[in-house]
């Protein structure tokens, strides 16, 4: 299981979500299972609800599939014991991944598509 969780400023609280998996989109939404709404992008910033974050990160072990463009084959990177969205970019295991956060700002070179999957083993 995933645990995602939405960074604010210092002293204000953060909010965590659990799911199975979580996929960044090129319309600048978060989706979870079911294609449920999770979060959008918001001025440089993750909405949830009426609150703004301005980082997210996701604990796992998570494995990313990263679809830079609609027709591109996906490919796999990781998995990481934590990966985050800050600034526009990607970091995993607080490296970063050269890879832009679908939906910022229009970014051209941003990718089309990242999932965040539980790489965990199945017993």
């Amino acid at each position: 299981m995933l645990i995602l969780t939405f960074h604010a400023a210092l002293g204000d609280s953060a909010i965590q979500s659990r799911a199975t998996y979580f996929r960044l989109c090129a319309d600048a939404t978060l989706r979870g299972p079911d294609n449920a709404l999770a979060a959008t992008r918001f001025n440089d910033c993750w909405r949830v609800g009426q609150r703004l974050f301005r980082q997210m990160d996701c604990a796992g072990p998570v494995l990313l599939r990263v679809k830079r463009t609609p027709s591109a084959e996906p490919i796999s990177m990781g998995p990481y014991k934590l990966v985050r969205s800050s600034g526009g970019l990607m970091y995993g295991d607080d490296v970063c991944l050269s890879l832009h956060t679908p939906g910022w700002n229009g970014k051209l070179d941003a990718c089309h598509e990242v999932s965040l999957l539980d790489a965990a083993p199945k017993w």
